[in-house]
């Protein structure tokens, strides 16, 4: 505040902020979320961050291409991973998977998962937002 606001005493109070705001920019999208009311001030600006999907590597792009029924990406972020998850829990999953017409692609950190249906492909890394951004498979792919 006091580089871009040119605050030399101490910072007002966190009310007096909000009442004199003009403009707020919300990451966030009336499509993504629940109903709520917001003021002419807040304005929802949710995905102006997200940039057009790269090119995909040919062997992703190939397994892409060649799914008759779609393709579900499943992702559990960077802070948990899929590969320490209990056997118990990882049994469940492999076991729906395998009851899917879908390919699935699974970001999975170690080589190998045990009991691998033939649906499922495994990525230590996968470009998540080049897959889900790729607009020729809108309505193909399943997230």
């Amino acid at each position: 505040m006091q580089k871009y606001f040119n605050y030399t005493d101490k910072f007002p109070p966190v009310w007096e902020l909000e009442y004199r705001t003009s403009l707020v920019l919300l990451n966030s999208h009336f499509s993504l979320s629940y109903p709520k009311p917001l003021s002419p001030n807040y304005v929802q600006v949710g995905g102006m961050h997200v940039k057009p999907p790269k090119k995909l590597p040919q062997e992703l792009q190939k397994y892409l291409d060649e799914a008759p029924h779609g393709v579900i990406y499943f992702s559990m972020g960077s802070n948990l991973q899929s590969s320490e998850m209990p056997e118990s829990k990882r049994k469940v999953f492999l076991e729906a998977f395998s009851k899917f017409k879908q390919r699935v692609l699974w970001k999975w950190e170690t080589d190998s998962l045990p009991g691998q249906p033939k649906n499922v492909r495994l990525g230590k890394w996968l470009p998540q937002s080049d897959i889900l951004g790729e607009r020729s498979y809108i309505g193909k792919l399943c997230t």
